[in-house]
């Protein structure tokens, strides 16, 4: 059994097509399949469309959740619902191909638990956004306490194994790029060219992908916290080295150079105590345990 999970959010217009796509694929493969669908609150009529695939495909399954959790509550939702030996996650925009899938098992049957699909070539893409993530996925190469492969999303196949592992892992604020590589084991990278949307706009705006990347720092590295500190000890020594002279030589001429360095010393008390904040807002929210998802219905799964 396979279970493929995809996420969705006003996905009404490309749900036709990448179902019948996955159908065409999987139905040359001698493997059960489920089909399953998380809802994520949408616009349009995407959950109309989702019945419609159940009603001509008992395979279809969907889960419904009571509002929008974002896109990584409903790959949790996803993995949590899944039944089969292997998931695999992919977006319904068509951006990564789903033919893909056949090579993934391919590797997954020589021992791997876990393939991941590395984007060689991003089409449809602004230069902005591309060149961003590549500064984010080097950032996070050099201070991640865990191996986060570059260019490399959420279209993966992920090994029963490591799907019960996953459970264990209770975070609130997900970053489940960093989350998929916290159990090991081995894996194989699967390099593709990724496609522009076949349809409609995409979901992650500035500010989502701003947030995600906040995520992803602070819940894998210390790295801010150690700067900030490493920062504090510099200026104090900067302070001392050239403002006690300063004051001595010069007490009468100060007061405007004076008010400018407590100006800035100020503007860096602040900024590390926004770090600081970062940290332990996240602390604070993991501390309630809330769940991280709530589901209002499920559909194929009796």
């Amino acid at each position: 059994m396979i279970s493929i999970i995809s996420p969705v959010r006003n996905e009404a217009e490309n749900l036709p097509l990448f179902y019948t796509t996955l159908v065409d694929v999987t139905q040359t493969l001698f493997y059960q399949w489920e089909f399953i669908f998380v809802y994520d609150e949408s616009k349009d009529n995407t959950f109309e469309v989702l019945l419609e695939l159940r009603a001509n495909d008992p395979r279809v399954k969907i889960v419904k959740l009571s509002r929008g959790f974002g896109k990584e509550n409903a790959m949790t939702a996803g993995l949590d619902f899944a039944t089969g030996h292997a998931a695999i996650l992919i977006d319904a925009d068509l951006q990564d191909p789903p033919g893909l899938i056949i090579q993934m098992l391919e590797l997954w049957e020589k021992g791997n638990k876990m393939v991941y699909a590395v984007r060689k070539k991003r089409e449809g893409e602004s230069w902005f956004k591309k060149q961003t993530a590549s500064w984010f996925y080097s950032l996070m190469e050099k201070i991640s306490t865990v191996h986060i492969p570059r260019n490399t999303g959420d279209f993966r196949l992920i090994d029963r194994l490591i799907l019960d592992d996953l459970k264990s892992l209770q975070e609130t604020q997900r970053f489940m790029k960093g989350l998929f590589m916290v159990p090991g084991y081995q894996n194989a990278p699967l390099y593709y060219q990724r496609k522009p949307r076949h349809l409609g706009q995409s979901n992650f705006g500035f500010w989502k992908l701003w947030s995600f990347a906040i995520d992803g720092i602070t819940g894998f590295s210390l790295f801010p916290l150690q700067i900030a500190s490493i920062f504090g000890v510099f200026l104090i020594f900067v302070s001392l080295f050239f403002g006690v002279p300063f004051l001595i030589f010069n007490p009468l001429e100060s007061c405007d150079r004076l008010l400018v360095a407590i100006i800035f010393f100020s503007g860096v008390q602040l900024a590390t105590i926004g770090i600081l904040g970062e940290y332990i807002g996240r602390t604070y929210f993991e501390s309630k345990k809330r769940p991280r998802y709530f589901v209002e219905s499920t559909i194929g799964f009796e």
